[in-house]
């Protein structure tokens, strides 16, 4: 098992807190949190089952354990797959829907005709559901945790990492930032935290975790 981070509690909801003294989970300073909720995840037998196709061990085990096979980003661990079930104002939902792989994207209409009633403004809440796989959500952290990021954004995304978080530690472990991911920041205007978040990711930065 491991953990997410390694800074600390919020005072609030006693959970870690982000690098900038905004927690990802209860959103202390954020105002209102973006809703999020779990509907559904396939079973780990379905990663094995995978993987047992690819590597002829249909009747053995796995050898890599969950956290090993999330860190190799192997192909199996596409049968992972997250149903989330969301409601986000409209600037937020477009963020995510730049997101196409490994993600099918569920979105309630605006068409007045279709039973729509409000007037559409960029905070309009929008029903969004997300069928996501391992794969996918970590590319999605990568960018939707990053600084770079709208605040709202970053919530959004630090909710779906906190349900992930409940049913499958080891993959909200690897959802992380994407200077964290690469060791390094690769924006054209950096946002200057990267020191700050490798204390943060220090065990993930850091790690050593078995892969040879």
């Amino acid at each position: 098992m491991t953990s997410l981070g390694s800074s600390a509690l919020c005072p609030r909801c006693k959970q870690v807190a982000v690098v900038d003294g905004r927690c990802c989970y209860c959103f202390e300073r954020w105002g209102n949190g973006m809703e999020v909720k779990l509907i559904d995840v396939s079973d780990w037998k379905w990663v094995e089952w995978a993987f047992s196709r690819t590597t002829h061990t249909r009747h053995g085990k796995v050898k890599l354990t969950p956290l090993q096979a999330y860190l190799s980003e192997h192909s199996p661990i596409r049968e992972r797959v997250f149903r989330f079930e969301c409601e986000w104002p409209d600037y937020v939902h477009q963020a995510f829907t730049r997101h196409h792989v490994g993600v099918n994207h569920y979105v309630g209409t605006h068409r007045h005709d279709r039973g729509h009633k409000e007037v559409d403004s960029r905070e309009s809440l929008r029903q969004h559901a997300l069928v996501i796989n391992a794969q996918g959500l970590i590319n999605m952290a990568r960018q939707r945790l990053c600084f770079q990021a709208t605040p709202g954004a970053r919530q959004a995304m630090a909710a779906i990492r906190q349900a992930v978080a409940e049913v499958d530690m080891d993959l909200a472990f690897c959802m992380v930032p994407d200077c964290i991911y690469r060791r390094r920041c690769c924006q054209p205007r950096p946002c200057g935290n990267f020191e700050t978040l490798k204390t943060e990711y220090a065990e993930y930065f850091g790690g050593d975790f078995g892969i040879q």
